[in-house]
């Protein structure tokens, strides 16, 4: 009785290893594979309207999700990021306009309450390092100096990097419109925060960058 009991739990074991190992398959590799073709698509999407002239520079791009109670705005895909320091892991990646869940599966979020491109203030904007197309899964390679380029209906805003800092994920400070000073001086300011570890998020990691150009044309570090 007692063996067939331990080979009772040892079969249980190894089933729930086997559905453990599915599940982290599905997060570590469907789930990339899932958001990369649904950013493709939405990029595609983006560029071809961002390349309709009959449409007002002004514009938002096209709509994401349409709200279902009428209490909240459309989430709309408002641009496209680059940042050639992480490669392909952020090349023609869409800004969607929310941080949910839904939002940060397709692209990065721009956090709503914050400035958009080129205004005045802080644009703020989050992704995953981990799971889910992981656009900064290469987070640590950032380093001062370093460009981030946001493309809109109204041209390229490049931003250069110059100061961060690992947080508390309560510490919302990072996304006001001058955090604790770091905009002194600055109009234009762009916040990119991530979870940090890596594979472990029990902090946050924001990077600070400045506008330094803005332009109709496409600027030569996005020529590869």
């Amino acid at each position: 009785m007692t063996k067939k009991l331990i080979a009772t739990l040892g079969e249980l074991l190894l089933i729930a290893a086997a559905l453990l190992g599915l599940y982290l398959l599905y997060q570590v590799w469907f789930s990339n594979v899932r958001a990369d073709l649904a950013a493709t698509e939405i990029a595609t999407e983006i560029e071809r309207e961002f390349s309709d002239s009959s449409s007002p520079a002004t514009e938002s791009a096209p709509v994401i999700e349409s709200t279902v109670d009428g209490t909240s705005e459309p989430k709309r895909a408002i641009g496209l990021l680059y940042i050639p320091k992480l490669k392909s892991d952020v090349w023609k990646t869409p800004i969607i306009s929310d941080v949910s869940g839904r939002a940060l599966s397709i692209g990065v979020g721009h956090y709503p309450m914050t400035a958009l491109p080129g205004d005045p203030g802080n644009f703020a904007i989050a992704g995953h390092r981990a799971t889910n197309g992981e656009p900064f899964a290469r987070f640590e390679r950032l380093a001062k100096g370093d460009l981030v380029y946001v493309q809109t209906k109204a041209g390229f805003f490049t931003y250069e990097l110059f100061e961060n800092q690992k947080i508390q994920e309560r510490e919302v400070w990072v996304l006001d419109s001058n955090p604790k000073g770091l905009a002194e001086g600055v109009e234009s300011l762009i916040t990119l925060t991530s979870c940090d570890p890596r594979w472990n998020s029990t902090r946050r990691w924001a990077w600070w960058g400045k506008l330094v150009e803005f332009s109709t044309e496409r600027p030569k570090g996005l020529n590869q």
